[in-house]
């Protein structure tokens, strides 16, 4: 970590320093209200087993601290428990606030996935591979599940961009932030340290 430079060097891909045009934002915009709109509907809909197991032994429970050192079944996906836990204590008992946190990060990860996809290729996949997300009905399901499914595709798809951009461009900054990236992926599903490792 010392011998790294705390500025850039190398050479960024051109689509790195690519300014963002109104008429992309627009579309990105546009893209995730349509996700929005595909994953509204199932938000409010009766759990299933594992958001049951997730939300008595997990969310419903005195402290932070049991949420976070409860560990005796798989089911625990700690990250997006904490998350949930916090929801639960600021908005209440309901179907919709313990699944926010998935939905939040399932809108997040349509973003990061444009935001991949245009650093390493172009404007137009980046776009296009934001909305192939946003329509994928396996995304919307994870989406309004309260699990860590889309906590992990979305830090992985940030870890992954991250660790591309630090090849090109090694620093300090880029090195912190797909530490940070991977290790939250991590937090939500033990998986993603096949994708991170």
């Amino acid at each position: 970590y010392r011998r790294l430079p705390t500025t850039e060097i190398g050479v960024p891909s051109p689509q790195m320093k690519l300014p963002l045009g109104r008429g992309e934002f627009l579309l990105l915009v546009a893209l995730s209200l349509l996700a929005i709109g595909l994953r509204l509907p199932g938000i409010s809909r009766g759990f299933e087993y594992d958001e049951i197991y997730t939300a008595i032994k997990f969310v419903e429970v005195p402290s932070l601290w049991a949420t976070i050192s409860t560990y005796h079944i798989f089911n625990n996906h700690i990250g997006y428990s904490v998350l949930a836990w916090i929801c639960h204590a600021l908005f209440g008992r309901h179907e919709c606030v313990l699944r926010l946190p998935a939905m939040l990060m399932g809108l997040g990860g349509v973003v990061a996935i444009w935001w991949f996809a245009r650093a390493e290729i172009s404007s137009a996949m980046g776009l296009l591979a934001a909305l192939l997300l946003a329509v994928l009905p396996m995304h919307v399901q994870y989406s309004v599940t309260a699990r860590g499914y889309t906590g992990a595709a979305l830090f992985t798809v940030v870890a992954t961009g991250l660790f591309l951009r630090m090849l090109k461009c090694p620093n300090k900054k880029n090195s912190i932030l797909f530490a940070v990236s991977g290790a939250l992926a991590i937090w939500m599903h033990l998986y993603s340290a096949l994708a991170i490792g």
